[in-house]
Parts: structure tokens; sequence; C-alpha cells
């Protein structure tokens, strides 16, 4: 007797069927189905009761496992349950069984129950995708003469899609030993002609001094910071001569100096410190070079480029135009130069990532990057708050490497590619290592261009990436997968 049947399974990762499929008319069972693709290969898996059947001595029943796809097919290894003479008949003439494809040759066993596993691996082909798994059943006689057959089919094979979950990581900061800042900023006071007394009520001074002061008050008062230097430094503009224009710089920042310590009694009178610029000519190079509008620009910078005495510098710009330039320069350029910058330094207490989260909302100012991150712990993963640390994280250091990698990994794991591509162009290709070419990787991946996707993804695997060893395997997935979808 011959019989066919034809088992089809539907693959959506992995596909079987825990009932039993009764075959040669009851005489046999095949249950456990599995198929699943294991990289470049296919797993076919069942198990095969072959209790059941009732065969002949000279008899056997031969189970073959075929791929059947378009105008194509493959055979794969064979179950063989043979009768007691048929198995001798095999194991005295193995000259006439060579050429057989066999997985397994076993003797029918007639008083125990007989469940035989069948595993094997096959190579995976495009037409493969979407084939009918088939199972050819043979009873066959004496000398493997075919007997009787049938047939019988379930579903169908097909690839499931492949999921774009990329290998991504956040990478750990060191911890800030001691959190130094500094402020800066700039005040415009006024002052009579050469005159050096600080004189709050005389023109803008009034909201100038308020300006400092208000800066200053803020971070004395606040019990999270200790102050550890205020430094001044006068600029004056490059008018009159060089040893006036010292004096009077030296003297004014000193009297803002003076001025401060008696505003601001608590403290220490060392934490001041007075500098100056005598004339400000770097500052008036920095305006010439933004303005468009000043006519005499090219004239101005060659006489500044060309002569290094100030005094004789300034009198070659006087006498430019009969004196119009010099005129433009007092009434547009020079005012902005008498300027005071104030810089001050101060230290951060530590916090806890309890005391963090109290205040990365409002004053993520005071927290280093690692204390930032040290929030992440108390939300889950998948929170609102989680992903909107790693923001604040890179606005409060822009320029901070580990600060913009982990900003790329977040805003790729909500596939958010453009704001990830902006934080991965802040980085030099100095400070490109495995982390970053893995990045750069998934979001070429994710932006479909495939080529550019796979060169990352090998510079970050020469960088000892193991993301990329990954991320590498799913790109070529989803080539693979491509490329079947046209045939």
């Amino acid at each position: 007797m011959k019989k066919f049947l034809y088992i089809t399974l539907l693959l959506l990762g992995v596909a079987g069927f825990s009932n039993a499929q009764t075959v040669l008319d009851g005489k046999a069972e095949v249950s456990n189905v599995e198929i699943n693709r294991d990289g470049k290969q296919l797993k076919i898996s069942m198990d095969v009761n072959a209790t059941p059947a009732v065969l002949k001595s000279n008899e056997e029943l031969q189970l073959t496992p075929r791929l059947t796809g378009v105008n194509t097919h493959k055979d794969l290894p064979t179950i063989i349950v043979a009768g007691r003479k048929s198995m001798i008949y095999r194991e005295r003439n193995p000259q006439y069984f060579q050429e057989e494809n066999n997985q397994l040759v076993v003797r029918k066993d007639k008083k125990n129950p007989q469940v035989i596993n069948y595993v094997t691996y096959t190579d995976f082909e495009p037409w493969m995708n979407g084939a009918d798994l088939e199972l050819v059943e043979n009873a066959c006689g004496c000398s493997t003469t075919l007997l009787t057959s049938n047939e019988h089919k379930l579903d169908r094979f097909l690839l499931p899609p492949v999921v774009l979950k990329p290998l991504l990581s956040y990478v750990e900061p060191a911890v800030e030993k001691q959190k130094n800042r500094s402020i800066e900023a700039s005040a415009y006071l006024d002052f009579p002609i050469n005159q050096y007394t600080i004189r709050p009520e005389y023109r803008n001074n009034n909201a100038e001094l308020s300006k400092i002061k208000e800066s200053i008050n803020r971070i004395i008062e606040d019990g999270d910071i200790n102050v550890s230097s205020i430094k001044l430094t006068g600029h004056a503009s490059p008018e009159g001569s060089y040893a006036g224009n010292e004096r009077l710089a030296r003297l004014r920042t000193d009297a803002l100096r003076k001025y401060l310590i008696s505003v601001f009694p608590k403290v220490q009178p060392g934490i001041f410190a007075a500098d100056y610029v005598a004339e400000n000519w770097d500052g008036l190079v920095k305006m010439l070079n933004e303005s468009t509008s000043f006519s005499y620009k090219e004239d101005v910078m060659n006489i500044i480029n060309s002569t290094t005495d100030l005094d004789s510098r300034e009198r070659k710009i006087r006498a430019l135009d009969g004196g119009k330039a010099f005129k433009t320069l007092l009434s547009d350029f020079f005012p902005a130069l008498r300027n005071t910058n104030y810089e001050v330094k101060y230290i951060v207490r530590d916090f806890t990532p309890e005391e963090a989260k109290e205040i990365v909302w409002s004053k993520p100012q005071k927290l280093s990057l690692e204390e930032i991150y040290s929030v992440t712990k108390l939300y889950p993963s998948d929170s609102k708050e989680y992903g909107e640390l790693f923001e604040i994280a890179v606005r409060m250091y822009p320029t901070d490497v580990i600060a913009n990698l982990n900003a790329s990994t977040n805003a790729l794991l909500v596939k958010d590619t453009d704001k990830a591509k902006l934080y991965l162009d802040r980085l030099s290709d100095a400070k490109k290592d495995g982390v970053y070419y893995n990045n750069l990787g998934v979001y070429y991946l994710l932006t479909e261009q495939y080529t550019q996707a796979e060169d990352n993804f090998n510079k970050a695997i020469a960088l000892e990436s193991a993301n990329a060893k990954e991320n590498l395997d799913i790109l070529k997935a989803k080539v693979e997968e491509i490329q079947l979808m046209k045939r």
C-alpha cells in the first residue's frame, strides 16, 4: 500500500501543530510540527508516532518531508520504519541503499510505544518563502516495492516580516568629582570724563549696577552653592593716550570691586578680584567684523593690522577722511567698548538621585550629567519623563560627547531620526567611537539607506561594538526580505 500526506505549515516566527495528524489511515501520527528560520538555515522538526503502524516483516514505512515551491522542490532526509525482515535486508545489502537520503532507519517495535523525534536543517533559499512543506509517505513491500498512496494538505509556509528593533545602548558618564560652574556677563558703567568714582545715579548706572548685584546675589544666597571667586575685567575704549586709558581702566575696575565688597559684606573681600584692559582693540575688531554698514571698515582694519604702536594706530585712524571715520567710531562703536565683564565661579554641592529628581525639572543647571542620568533610574524606561531626561541632559551639556550620544540613542528608540541625526552631527571625528557608528548605522537603517547602514555597522564592529554585530544581521535580513518581495 502506498500513501501520500501533504503537510503545509504557516510560519510566523515558529509554526507548529500540537495536535496529532493521522496518516496511513490511522496507522501512524505526526505531531508537534515546527519550522523555524535560523539565520541561513531552516529547521524542520516533528514527532512521528509509529506505534499504531501495523507492518509485515518485509514491509516498511517511508516518510520524506519535502519543500515544494513554484517549479522546484527539495526533499529532506527520510524517516524509515522497517519491519524485521526489511531491516535485515537493508543491513545485508547496504550497496542498494547508498543513494538514499535517509535521516533515520529504525526497526518497528511491536511491543512498546514508538515515537520518533525528527529534526533536520537545510540551507534557506529564496524560493522557499511561500513554499509548501509536504510529507510524502510511502508504504513499501519486499525489496522496497511501492504499495499504496494517499494525500492530505494543511497550510502554507511563509517567512515572518523582519521587525526593525535594532540594539542600542546608553553610555554611562563618569562621576564629576567637583561641580565647578561659572556665569559671565557684562555691564556698561558711565563715568564723567577722567573720573573713576562709582556714581549709581549717573546716567544708566543704577540699572547696570542692579544687573550685577542681582546676578551675584542669586548665587551667594543659594544654599546649594559655594562661591569661589568673582573676577571683574574693565575695558576702556581706544581714544586718548594709552597711559591715560590704562590708568582709568585700572582705577574704575578697582572702584567697582570696592563697591561690590561694600554691597556684599557676607562675602570675603578676597573673593573679589579686578583686572583691566587699557584699550579694548579686540572688542573693536570684533565689532568691525560684524558690521555691514561702516564704510571705513577695511581702512580701519588695515591700520589695526599694520600698526603695533597703539597711540600711533589711533592717530592714523583719526586722520582718515578728515576725521569722519573716527567720529563714527566715537558715536557708534566706542561706547560699547567701555564695559566691565564679570565672571562668578562657584561650586555646586552633590545631589542624591532622589534630590536630583526634585530639581531636574526646574533647576537642571545644578546637576552634573551623571546626576541627571541617575534620575532615569527612578522612572520606567517607557515613560515620557524617562525620554525627557535625556533631552534635558543634552540641553544642559550641548557639547558633551556622552550627552549627544545618549540623546541620539533616545531619539532612535522612538524612531525620531531627524533629532538623532542632529545630535550625531555635533560630534567631531576624534570623538566618534563604536557607539557613534552603531547609532549612525541604525539611523541609516531606519531611513532605508542600507549601504550606508552596512558601512557604519562594520566600522562599529571594528571598534568592538557587540550591538553592531546584531544590527548588521537585522540589516541583512531586511535587505533579503526586500529582495524576496521583488521575486
